[in-house]
């Protein structure tokens, strides 16, 4: 948790007007799969690029069996995503991450799980704006959180500890404190 802490904290000196950054929203098209079985999952995700090495992103999943009142489970956090040397090969850590499971069927109160995960990708940009980032999204790659999973393995038909992902969306620029003294 220590180091977790430390770069986000190396991280806060970045100048955010140092003109390359840009917010980026996308949607994973392997959420279309979650049309053949019985547990959908859909994934969102914006990111912020604070320089070309580093971003952070923000997705927000949701896990649910399909039939009425099945379990349910909200996932957000914070990751942080190097490309290294400014490539478009990226490695994304949760800095922090929870989830929230709704309509569990041995519980009456919302649960909080605290989760971790890994993603190793790609990212291509398509002019203007279009980014398409396929990855591979591995869940507590430490193995340090298996209770947790073990849960969720438990109460969904299919939770994958290891995914692909096809994240496509669109980037827009952030306007700098530079160009508006201008």
């Amino acid at each position: 948790m220590r180091i977790r802490f430390m770069l986000l904290f190396l991280l806060l000196p970045f100048n955010l007007g140092a003109g390359h950054e840009g917010i980026a929203v996308a949607i994973d098209l392997c959420s279309l799969d979650s049309l053949a079985f019985d547990t959908a999952i859909i994934r969102l995700e914006a990111s912020l690029e604070v320089t070309p090495e580093f971003s952070l992103s923000m997705p927000l999943t949701l896990t649910a069996e399909r039939y009425r009142g099945g379990v349910q489970s909200w996932e957000t956090g914070l990751f942080l995503q190097y490309h290294p040397l400014s490539w478009d090969a990226f490695l994304s850590l949760s800095l922090m991450q929870v989830a929230l499971l709704a309509n569990h069927p041995y519980e009456e109160e919302p649960q909080v799980l605290f989760l971790n995960e890994m993603a190793i990708g790609w990212q291509f940009q398509i002019p203007p704006s279009l980014i398409v980032k396929p990855s591979v999204v591995i869940k507590d790659p430490n193995r340090v959180l298996t209770e947790e999973y073990e849960e969720l393995q438990s109460l969904f038909t299919r939770f994958p500890m290891v995914r692909f992902a096809l994240l496509v969306g669109w980037t827009f620029p952030v306007p700098s404190s530079k160009d508006s003294g201008q």
